[in-house]
């Protein structure tokens, strides 16, 4: 098991990474199609090389509301998701009504959503990676690891494809 977070892409608008089975992306300004196009590469290559894969998202506070057209791709490239696909966890981070009524919404949306694996919303790292562990059968320390790995991936320098460690 890879015990880094391996930095597939940072730059002003988003950080993608990965670790172990999770593809990890940080939303930091808006969700691009470009975005959503180098997470699915990354999860492409997550897949190749496990039995299976768990999607890990952070919206930080500054995430605007995606296009029509992101929000039309986003929904096709779920829907068209690999077979592999374990689990996805959303974080919505931020306090108070707008973050509560965001993470509302998108429950809302997941549960009359059909997908065939399990999908969890949260405004918490910590929580969506032990929920994460669960969903992939593995054991609390792991949910730790994947935690660091993304707040790795979320430090990850801008412009910066490469291997930082989630020891911090």
């Amino acid at each position: 098991m890879r015990e880094s977070a391996g930095i597939f892409e940072s730059n002003e608008l988003h950080a993608i990474g990965q670790f172990d089975c999770v593809s990890v992306a940080v939303w930091r300004t808006t969700i691009s199609l470009e975005g959503l196009l180098a997470l699915a590469r990354n999860h492409a290559q997550i897949a190749a090389k496990n039995d299976f894969v768990c999607t890990f998202v952070v919206a930080e506070p500054t995430v605007q509301l995606p296009s029509a057209s992101v929000r039309a791709e986003s929904a096709r490239l779920m829907r068209s998701g690999s077979p592999k696909q374990r689990c996805s966890v959303t974080v919505i981070e931020g306090g108070g009504f707008l973050g509560a009524a965001s993470r509302g919404v998108l429950t809302a949306i997941q549960v009359l959503s059909k997908h065939a694996y399990a999908l969890h919303t949260c405004a918490d790292i910590t929580d969506a990676a032990r929920w994460t562990a669960k969903q992939a059968d593995r054991p609390h320390d792991w949910a730790v690891k994947v935690a660091q790995a993304v707040l790795t991936v979320r430090n990850a320098p801008i412009g910066s494809p490469a291997t930082a460690s989630a020891a911090g």
